[in-house]
C-alpha cells in the first residue's frame, strides 16, 4: 500500500495504465479518485464515531475514578446506567476548552487510585 495515497499496489498500477493512456481517460481518472474519495470518507467517519466512543467511556471512567465508585453513573438501583449519562458527557464535552484535561487523569490521581483500590484488595 502506497504510504501517501492509502491505495494498493494494484491500484496505482491501475490509475499508472489509464495515466499512459492519455487525456481520453481523463474522466475515468478523476471517477477513479471521487470513488477513493467517498471509500476514504466513509472510513473516517467510522473511525470518527469510535473515536468519540471512545472519548465518552474515557469521561465515563475517569469520572468514576474521580468519585471512588461507579455508583455516580448508575441509577437508584445501582442495576442500570443512568439513562441521561450520556447527555451528561455531552453537555461537559461542550463547555471544555481543554479536550485532554476532560479525559485524561493526571498520573498522580491514577496512582492514587491504583494504591487505594490495591489496599481495599
Amino acid at each position: 500500500m502506497h504510504e501517501k495515497s492509502g491505495l494498493k499496489i494494484a491500484q496505482i498500477r491501475q490509475f499508472i495504465d489509464l495515466c499512459m493512456q492519455g487525456d481520453m481517460t481523463l474522466l475515468a481518472r478523476y471517477q477513479f479518485l471521487d470513488r477513493e474519495e467517498a471509500a476514504l470518507t466513509k472510513q473516517i467517519n467510522t473511525l470518527q464515531a469510535q473515536l468519540d466512543f471512545l472519548r465518552y467511556k474515557k469521561w465515563y471512567f475517569k469520572t468514576a475514578v474521580e468519585a471512588g465508585t461507579e455508583k455516580i453513573h448508575m441509577t437508584q438501583d445501582g442495576k442500570r446506567v443512568q439513562p441521561d449519562i450520556k447527555e451528561q458527557y455531552e453537555a461537559d464535552l461542550a463547555k471544555c476548552v481543554d479536550l485532554r484535561a476532560l479525559l485524561d487523569l493526571p498520573d498522580t490521581e491514577a496512582a492514587a487510585f491504583a494504591k487505594k483500590m490495591t489496599a481495599n484488595g
